[in-house]
């Protein structure tokens, strides 16, 4: 009887034990939302409505992820970055109502690239295109974030229309894990 009582409290000390390590575990780990964000700015080649091919455009805008002053500060402790959303959006148009084409974004470092196609989107100021993770697209912006150094995203494709302007505000929203010390 004695022995099973000695058992029973070596469990209950160990368990007690195991459970006060991950409580500390948790008081040392801070999470907080990070949003990744750049304007894009696009110009359509030509000057009028082309009949002969769809007019291309592009644009880039680098991000540096310790422009965020949380992801600044916890850098070397991150843990994890959980993607919650890819999102695009016109923010400014010199002629509304055109339509992309075909057109990727791409999201790319020195080792990695997460890229989305897409097609037949009628553009309007205001218009928001979320893009999922389909592909494992998300898996790898996590991959590029948890590598810690600026990247680039890129967008090019082709319009209906030439000699339009617009800006594209990308933002990429995650949760962060991080280890305080």
């Amino acid at each position: 009887m004695k022995k099973i009582a000695t058992i029973l409290l070596l469990l209950l000390v160990t368990s007690m034990f195991l459970t006060s390590c991950k409580k500390v575990d948790d008081l040392n780990t801070v999470n907080f939302d990070a949003t990744f964000s750049g304007d894009v700015d696009c110009t359509t080649a030509g000057g009028g409505k082309s009949s002969l091919n769809n007019p291309v455009f592009g644009g880039s805008v680098e991000i540096v992820p310790t422009d965020d002053p949380n992801v600044n500060i916890y850098l070397s402790n991150i843990k994890n970055y959980e993607i919650e959303s890819v999102k695009a959006t016109i923010t400014s148009m010199s002629q509304e109502n055109v339509t992309i084409i075909s057109a990727d974004l791409n999201i790319h470092n020195f080792q990695h690239d997460a890229i989305w196609t897409f097609q037949n989107e009628l553009l309007t100021t205001g218009k928001t295109i979320t893009f999922g993770n389909d592909n494992g697209q998300w898996d790898t912006v996590h991959d590029i974030l948890m590598d810690g150094q600026e990247f680039t995203i890129i967008i090019t494709g082709e319009a209906d229309f030439s000699g339009v302007t617009f800006t594209v505000k990308v933002d990429i929203e995650t949760k962060v894990e991080a280890n305080i010390i």
